[in-house]
C-alpha cells in the first residue's frame, strides 16, 4: 500500500540558516568544477543513490500538496539492490497520471514509463519532498526495461551491469558517447518548436527504438523517426526541429482538419505520428491506429501567455515565432493567441492559464521534473471522458545553456533594515547586539560544517545546479 502523503516541513530560522548555506556553497563548487551535461551511464552511477532491479507490483496517482501537482507513485519489488541499501519495496515517483475520480489526465513529456508487471533496472535518488520516495535520475534514462532472462551476472556491479543493458547509444565506446566536447549550446528556437508540437496537438515524441524511449515507445512507432521536429532527441546546435516533416503536418491535419485516421505510415515511415488518446492505457497511440475521442483542444484559437521576465525580449519574440510554424499548415485549423505577459511561475494543471515559462531552482516540483538531460518539458491535462484539454504549460530548463541565452537572474539586494536578500541571501533573526554575536558565531559554526560535508560526501539529492550545454544527445 501506498504511504500517507508528508509535505516538508521547516523548523525555524536555525534550518534556513543551514538551508541556505549549504545550498549556496553547492552552487559555488559546482559552478567552479564543470558544466553538467546529459548523464553518461558512469554519471548515472556515481550519483545514484540506489541502483535497483525490479518488478513492478502497483500504482497510486495522487495530487501533492500543497501545489496540487499530479504524481504517480510506482511501488517497485525489489529483485536485486546493486548500489545503495536493501529495502524492499520502494516507490518512484512520475510526474502526470490519471486520477479518474476527476474525470481528468496529465501528461509530463520525457518522463519514464511504468508498466504493472514490467522487470526494470533503475537508477535512483531521494526525492526533493522530503519524504522516503525516490525519482528516476535522468528521467527516461536512467530506466531500463529488462526481459525476464536478464539478471545481474556473479560479480556484476552496477556500473557493469547498467553498460550491458543499456541502449547502445548510452554505452561507453559507442559513436555518440565518443563524441568529442562541443561547446555549442542548445538552438532555442528549435527547442520550442518541438514543445509547442506537444502544447499545439498534442503530438507525441517519436523514437527509433525501445531503449532510447525509456519506456515511451510502442512498436507501432517503428523507427526512421530522426528527421521528424517531434523526434525527442537533439544534439546541441541543431537546428533540425525548427522546420515540420511531413508526419508532423499530418498530424495537426488529423486532430484539426479532415484527415481520417488509422493512416499507412509509408514507404520509411515517413508518414507516422504519435497522438494521444484520451481513454486509452496506455494513452500514446500511433497514427496507423484510430481511437475516439481524441486528446485535443476544443476552443480554437488557444489563448496563452508568456512569463516574459524568464526570458529575454529576442526568446519571447521566438516562442511566438516557433508556434506560428504550428498555426501555419494547410489542412488545419489550429492556432494560438499570444495573450501577453503572466506572473504565474508554476506548472500547474488547475489555473486555466496556458504558460510558458523557465523552472525555478526552488521549485520541488520543477526539480523532480527535471532530473536529468530534459532540456524542457510539456505538461497537459485533458478531461477524460471527452479528450477536451484542460491546461497546458511549457518550462525551459533554467540549467541549459540555450542560443540566444536565458537571462541571468538578478541578484537580490539585501534589505539593509532586514538584512534579507532573498534566495541565498543573508537571513537573520531580530537584531540585537547579543543575538548579532549569537548569529556571527552559529554562521562561522555552520559554514564550517557546511564545507566539511562538501568536502567529505555530498548526497545526489542534495545536488547542485547542473548546466546542459556540452555532450552528445539530449531529451528535448
Amino acid at each position: 500500500m501506498s504511504r500517507p502523503w508528508h509535505s516538508f516541513r521547516r523548523s525555524g530560522w536555525r534550518s534556513a540558516l543551514y538551508a541556505a548555506i549549504v545550498s549556496c556553497s553547492f552552487l559555488w563548487l559546482e559552478s567552479s568544477v564543470a558544466m553538467g551535461r546529459r548523464h553518461s551511464i558512469p554519471d548515472l552511477i556515481e550519483q545514484a543513490e540506489l541502483v535497483v532491479v525490479g518488478t513492478v507490483t502497483e500504482s497510486l496517482v495522487f495530487r501533492r500538496l500543497p501545489s496540487g501537482s499530479v504524481y504517480t507513485a510506482v511501488t517497485l519489488q525489489l529483485g536485486e539492490t546493486l548500489k545503495g541499501p536493501w529495502q524492499t519495496p520502494i516507490e518512484i515517483l512520475v510526474p502526470g497520471g490519471r486520477l479518474e475520480e476527476e474525470d481528468l489526465a496529465v501528461w509530463v513529456s520525457h518522463q519514464p514509463r511504468f508498466f504493472l508487471g514490467e522487470r526494470v533496472l533503475a537508477a535512483l535518488r531521494k526525492s526533493p519532498f522530503g519524504d522516503d520516495r525516490f525519482l528516476v535520475l535522468g528521467g527516461a534514462e536512467g530506466k531500463v526495461r529488462l526481459h525476464e532472462a536478464t539478471h545481474p551476472k556473479a560479480g556484476d556491479s552496477a556500473l557493469s551491469f547498467f553498460q550491458r543493458v543499456a541502449p547502445p547509444e548510452q554505452r561507453e565506446g559507442s559513436p555518440s558517447a565518443r563524441l568529442k566536447r562541443s561547446q555549442n549550446p542548445f538552438d532555442f528556437l528549435s527547442i520550442a518548436v518541438h514543445e509547442q508540437g506537444h502544447f499545439a496537438g498534442p503530438l507525441g515524441d517519436l523514437y527509433n527504438n525501445a531503449e532510447e524511449g525509456g519506456g515511451a515507445y510502442i512498436e507501432c512507432i517503428g523507427s526512421n523517426n530522426q528527421e521528424k521536429t517531434m523526434y525527442g532527441v537533439i544534439g546541441p546546435g541543431s537546428t533540425r526541429p525548427r522546420d515540420l516533416e511531413q508526419a508532423d503536418r499530418l498530424g495537426m491535419r488529423a486532430l484539426y482538419g479532415g484527415l481520417f485516421l488509422p493512416l499507412p505510415t509509408g514507404s520509411v515511415n515517413e508518414n507516422l505520428f504519435a497522438y494521444f488518446c484520451a481513454s486509452g492505457s496506455p494513452e500514446l497511440t500511433c497514427s496507423s491506429a484510430a481511437c475516439e475521442p481524441r486528446v485535443h483542444w476544443a476552443s480554437i484559437p488557444v489563448a496563452y501567455k508568456i512569463r516574459t521576465s524568464d526570458f529575454s525580449a529576442e526568446q519571447v519574440q521566438l516562442l511566438q515565432r516557433g508556434l506560428g510554424v504550428w498555426n501555419r499548415i494547410n489542412g488545419s485549423s489550429f492556432s494560438g493567441d499570444y495573450r501577453g505577459d503572466t506572473e504565474i511561475d508554476v506548472a500547474s494543471v488547475d489555473d486555466n492559464v496556458n504558460v510558458f515559462r523557465v523552472s525555478d531552482a526552488d521549485n520541488s516540483d520543477d526539480n523532480a521534473v527535471f532530473t536529468g538531460g530534459a532540456l524542457a518539458v510539456t505538461s497537459f491535462a485533458w478531461f477524460i471522458s471527452s479528450g477536451e484539454i484542460a491546461d497546458s504549460d511549457i518550462t525551459f530548463n533554467h540549467r541549459t545553456d540555450f542560443q540566444p541565452a536565458l537571462p541571468v537572474p538578478p541578484t537580490p539586494t539585501p534589505d539593509p533594515d532586514t538584512g534579507d536578500g532573498g534566495g541565498c541571501g543573508t537571513i537573520t533573526p531580530p537584531a540585537t547586539p547579543l543575538t548579532r554575536s549569537l548569529g556571527l558565531l552559529l554562521l562561522l559554526t555552520l559554514v564550517t560544517f557546511a564545507l566539511a560535508r562538501i568536502r567529505g560526501s555530498v548526497q545526489p539529492h542534495e545536488a547542485p545546479e547542473e548546466h546542459y550545454s556540452d555532450k552528445s544527445h539530449f531529451f528535448l
